[in-house]
């Protein structure tokens, strides 16, 4: 389905005209980000983009996560020094490797799908849209892949972190479940984690004590 022509495309133009209107809550666009949640899974293992990712590559993305540099003793062994800005995009300026405009299946990944997702997490109501839009974050910000490490990097740019930390409140297990695990997936990255740590660990804490949870 990914390689459709036209679908992912299709899909997100829907959600787009939808933003601010009173369709943002319609079953419309519940099935159109439910669909993206879908094919947003695995994507680095599915893809032929993600395939093209060697174990050097890999190796730097998890060392990275990890805030070393260097050259260090990696998961594969030794490993060079990193060039200064390769995949170390922050969410500011052009990115490598990329289309400009994205087009087709490369909009599944592409950093400027991070924006209508929050957006969708900021205004809509209907539970089982919040659901995907956090599931489809989830699934796009986790591992290791380059792209999942800009993901991470670009809702941290549109200032999502406070938006996922805000909907753990909501009265709704799975919509807090995609949400709490789309947070973890965020937290991979060195500078996400210092700032849930700093600035959202009593909300967190919050959130859980009304669960019934602690920390």
């Amino acid at each position: 389905m990914r390689e459709c022509d036209g679908l992912t495309d299709s899909l997100l133009y829907i959600i787009q005209t939808a933003l601010g209107s009173n369709d943002i809550d319609s079953k419309t666009i519940e099935n159109c980000v439910c669909i993206l949640r879908n094919l947003s899974y695995r994507l680095a293992a599915e893809t032929s983009q993600g395939q093209q990712l060697g174990s050097e590559e890999l190796d730097g993305l998890l060392c990275d996560a990890n805030g070393r540099d260097g050259e260090t003793s990696g998961c594969w062994g030794k490993k060079k020094k990193k060039k200064k800005g390769q995949d170390q995009w922050d969410g500011v300026g052009p990115l490598q490797d990329s289309a400009d405009p994205p087009k087709g299946v490369q909009m599944l990944w592409h950093p400027s799908i991070v924006k209508p997702y929050l957006t969708l997490l900021s205004e809509c109501s209907n539970p089982d849209t919040l659901e995907g839009a956090a599931g489809a974050l989830q699934n796009l910000a986790a591992g290791s892949w380059k792209w999942s490490v800009y993901i991470r990097a670009a809702v941290r740019k549109e200032k999502g972190l406070p938006i996922l930390v805000e909907l753990l409140r909501i009265d709704n297990d799975r919509v807090v479940c995609a949400v709490a695990t789309a947070l973890r997936n965020m937290a991979l990255d060195i500078r996400n984690k210092e700032l849930i740590g700093k600035t959202h660990t009593l909300h967190i804490a919050s959130a859980l004590a009304s669960c019934g949870l602690s920390v």
